[in-house]
C-alpha cells in the first residue's frame, strides 16, 4: 500500500502489528469553513461588515480503525491550514470519534509556546504521542 508519508506507513505498522483493521484513506466526510472577505470585496458588492463567507470542503482522513475511530497522522509540522481543517471537520461531523496521531510534542509552528498536545486539549481532540498506537484505540 502507498502510504503519504513515513509516518503513516510507521502508524499502519502499529496498527498491523496489534492485528487491528483497518483501511488507509476509507473515504471523505464533508466540512466547512467560515471566511471573512476583506473590506474591499465587501464595499464593492455591497455586503455587510458582519458579512461571513462559508466554503464547502471534503477531508480524506488517514485511517479508519474498524472499531470506527479515525486517526490523523501528523509527523511534521501541524500547520494552521490543517488544524482548521480538522476544527471544521470534527463540527461537521459531531458523532465521529477522531484522534490525533502526533509524532512528537513539539510547538505548533516555529518559534510558538503552544505545543501539538495543549493544542488539542484546547479544541477537544483526543490525540496520542510516538510511533506506537496505544491499546485503547486499538479495542
Amino acid at each position: 500500500m502507498a502510504y503519504r508519508s513515513k509516518y503513516e506507513k510507521i502508524i499502519a505498522a502499529s496498527l498491523n502489528s496489534k492485528g487491528v483493521g483497518f483501511t488507509h484513506e476509507p473515504h471523505v466526510l464533508p466540512f466547512t469553513k467560515a471566511q471573512r472577505l476583506t473590506k474591499v470585496h465587501r464595499q464593492s458588492h455591497g455586503l455587510s461588515k458582519d458579512f461571513v463567507n462559508i466554503t464547502y470542503h471534503i477531508y480524506l482522513p488517514d485511517f479508519l480503525v474498524k472499531n470506527g475511530i479515525y486517526i490523523e497522522a501528523k509527523g511534521g509540522t501541524f500547520k494552521r491550514e490543517s488544524r482548521t481543517t480538522l476544527i471544521g471537520v470534527k463540527k461537521c461531523n459531531p458523532n465521529l470519534r477522531f484522534i490525533i496521531a502526533f509524532r512528537y510534542d513539539r510547538p505548533i509552528y516555529p518559534g510558538s509556546k503552544t505545543k501539538n498536545s495543549q493544542w488539542a486539549i484546547k479544541n477537544d481532540f483526543e490525540y496520542f504521542i510516538g510511533t506506537s498506537v496505544p491499546d485503547y484505540i486499538c479495542k
